[in-house]
């Protein structure tokens, strides 16, 4: 059996009951946040929304994830990262286009998004255009280093 991608189009983001209608993805921001806050490494955590069309700057990226869903086998959407590792490349997997799950890294971020279009001479980022769901979260005390960086990947 081979990998087959179904894509799905996200022309608008909001926070509300989860449903994806007409390419408007609403998403469940508390039940994200109260999923999150299952990682005891997590002691807090805020999600935001920053529409593809905002011009704003997100500092100290983490890492930036495109969503995705494995429907065929079920299964884990990112094998290795996510679950233990398995194979990957069959079945169905529904995919998220034009919407990214950006993390924010309250220490040690590498990068930043310009989230806007580019001013003549300035490099084109490839996350520019996109909705984004933003999650700020903080660490336990006493959490640091890798396990700090584990439980927020």
């Amino acid at each position: 059996m081979r990998l087959t991608l179904r894509y799905h189009d996200v022309r608008a983001l909001d926070f509300g009951p989860p449903r994806l209608e007409n390419g408007r993805l609403s998403v469940d921001a508390e039940a994200l946040r109260a999923e999150l806050l299952t990682d005891p490494r997590i002691a807090n955590v805020e999600v935001q929304r920053v529409d593809a069309q905002e011009n704003c700057r997100i500092m100290s990226i983490y890492d930036v994830v495109q969503p995705r869903c494995k429907v065929e086998p079920v299964g884990s959407d990112y094998p290795g990262a996510l679950s233990g590792v398995g194979p990957s490349g069959s079945g169905v997997t529904r995919v998220l286009r034009g919407v990214a799950l950006t993390v924010v890294a309250p220490v040690g971020g590498r990068r930043f998004l310009n989230l806007r279009p580019p001013r003549p001479g300035e490099p084109f980022d490839r996350y520019a255009g996109l909705h984004h769901v933003v999650v700020l979260p903080t660490a336990a005390e006493g959490v640091a280093g890798d396990e700090w960086r584990n439980a927020s990947a």
